[in-house]
């Protein structure tokens, strides 16, 4: 199960590098117009992903499994919305 871990990480961080690839595209700095704040955020997303993968990586699947269970139970609504915003996200990323 370790190595299904091991791959969805390294889905992630090429995730993660093609969004810092199109954060690059649009310019991060300037005078904060359109291309650049979707350069930013897409940079944030970026590293919110890397994060995740690097979580990955350092967990194991019982650990996963009793954090996914804490994190439910406290808020369900919002785990959720977050699964399902981070679903249609890496779903447009990977088309």
């Amino acid at each position: 199960m370790n190595d299904a871990l091991g791959r969805a990480a390294d889905t992630l961080e090429g995730a993660a590098r093609r969004l810092d690839e199109f954060a690059d595209q649009q310019g991060t700095s300037g005078t904060g117009g359109v291309k650049a704040r979707a350069g930013a955020m897409a940079s944030s997303v970026a590293d919110t992903i890397e994060s995740a993968a690097q979580y990955l990586r350092d967990s194991d699947v019982s650990n996963l499994q009793g954090n996914l269970e804490r994190q439910v139970r406290e808020n369900p609504l919002q785990t959720l919305l977050v699964g399902v915003a981070a679903g249609w996200v890496l779903g447009k990323i990977l088309k």
